[in-house]
């Protein structure tokens, strides 16, 4: 006998809601009212949970109905406006004359935000949210990331296509972040409703030695949110920077994150090096503005660096955290060795430096001229290590191991140099070593601390 999916039983239809991709949950929400309620709030968080918006009646109207949804209001959890404005010079303040698409859009835009009816519309979506609980983050991105005549990458917010039609927004009008930013804070102080943090996201050119500085008035605004006269950061605000490069969609994003709540600084795919030879931007203010000297005058407890390249200039930023710094994960990390002994001293920096209770590797090379040293490689999968004890002698040992790869590498290179001939001897790609994790047992008898379940019991607490 065929049983119709519909007449299984409710827990059976959200189990197979959850497990639906989530470009299927629109059309699931369309098959009958149980499917509806059942898919509703999953097509919520999987599709609204950081909704785009432009200065446009339009475009903000829909927020406001947005927020105002009783299930997809409390879904979201940021809300973002383009920065781009068309030129001033395009508003035509006479009817009489003939005017353009061009000329009506920014007649419309320019009304609109001189009237202030925009944060009108902004504070009613902020007022919405607070009934549902929710404090979202502010956040302000270009709306085009443009690096070449030919490499044009438009992101579209909500009511981009009603506004802008067929103009060259890159042609006609110009980017303005600091302002929209601005917007968003008053907006959010109107309706009495304090967010959680503010984000901008903002285009970064591989050959551009600035991001955050190319912004008129960001620099400051930034400065005055996130650091006090007294050099402390502010808190308990979280503060995002992120820049965009590239149509590439995997690799095109990079992060310096503040979360204030938990006291973490995230950075990923950035370029903590002295040399300038990375593809990823580097950690500096003209790049990230105030938020590089946040870097270095909070004290956070938790530090993540992702697909990151770095060199010995880290030891300076991990040392700024000595006393506060607790948990460290270091995920897929290129460290650039120049010297022989960059390695050792890299461990050398986390063992007798920092007091950690956690670190956690997850692809770690080292990279020269000579060799890669790769470490807790992919296929090893994600490895924590907990406790003070279990930590100290993970690092003794790594420590151990690079200077063992050193002396065999300097053997190599003194043979070389007695042996060469001239010819090719196949070398060119210098060595690679892999360090193999031996698993519990080492650490037993290197003198790991009985208290490494109460410290893992702690950590996952501090984390809550």
């Amino acid at each position: 006998m065929v049983v119709s999916i519909s007449s299984c039983p409710t827990e059976i239809i959200q189990m197979i809601a959850v497990a639906a991709d989530p470009t299927d949950l629109a059309n699931l929400r369309l098959v009958s009212k149980q499917w509806c309620a059942v898919s509703s709030r999953l097509f919520g968080l999987a599709n609204l949970r950081h909704p785009r918006f432009i200065i446009l009646p339009y475009s903000l109207q829909g927020l406001v109905d947005l927020t105002a949804h009783p299930m997809f209001g409390p879904c979201v959890e940021s809300v973002n406006i383009g920065s781009y404005r068309l030129k001033k010079h395009l508003v035509n303040t006479q009817p009489h004359l003939d005017i353009n698409h061009a000329n009506a859009a920014a007649l419309k835009q320019f009304r609109f935000e001189q009237t202030g009816s925009h944060l009108n519309l902004l504070a009613q979506a902020f007022a919405n949210l607070r009934d549902h609980g929710v404090m979202p983050m502010l956040g302000a991105f270009e709306d085009i990331v443009h690096l070449a005549p030919d490499n044009e990458v438009v992101r579209r917010g909500y009511g981009y296509d009603e506004l802008y039609g067929p103009i060259d927004v890159l042609k006609c009008g110009n980017t303005q972040v600091a302002q929209t930013l601005v917007s968003l804070i008053e907006a959010s102080l109107n309706s009495d409703h304090a967010p959680s943090g503010v984000s901008v996201d903002v285009k970064w050119d591989p050959n551009d030695r600035e991001a955050v500085s190319l912004h008129s008035g960001l620099y400051s605004l930034l400065y005055n949110l996130s650091i006090q006269n007294c050099g402390c950061l502010k808190s308990p605000k979280d503060l995002t920077v992120t820049l965009t490069s590239g149509k590439d969609k995997i690799r095109n994003k990079h992060h310096l994150e503040i979360r204030n709540k938990n006291s973490h600084l995230r950075l990923i795919r950035v370029s903590i090096e002295e040399y300038e030879d990375s593809i990823f931007p580097q950690l500096e203010p003209g790049i990230f503005g105030p938020l590089f000297d946040a870097c270095y005058h909070g004290q956070f407890h938790q530090i993540t660096l992702s697909d990151c390249e770095i060199d010995r200039s880290v030891f300076g930023l991990l040392k700024t955290h000595a006393r506060s710094l607790r948990h460290l994960t270091l995920h897929q990390i290129v460290f650039h060795d120049y010297e022989p002994d960059d390695a050792v001293d890299l461990f050398l920096v986390l063992r007798d430096d920092l007091a950690l209770y956690t670190i956690d590797f997850e692809r770690f090379a080292f990279s020269n001229k000579h060799s890669a040293l790769e470490m807790f490689r992919e296929d090893h999968g994600y490895q924590p290590f907990f406790g003070c004890g279990q930590v100290v002698a993970l690092l003794s040992g790594l420590i151990r191991w690079v200077q063992i790869q050193n002396t065999k590498l300097r053997r190599f290179e003194d043979d070389e140099v007695h042996e060469h001939n001239g010819h090719d001897d196949g070398n060119d790609d210098g060595e690679h070593y892999d360090y193999e994790y031996e698993g519990e047992d080492e650490w037993e008898d290197e003198g790991a601390s009985g208290d490494d379940d109460r410290d893992h019991r702690d950590y996952e607490q501090s984390n809550d």
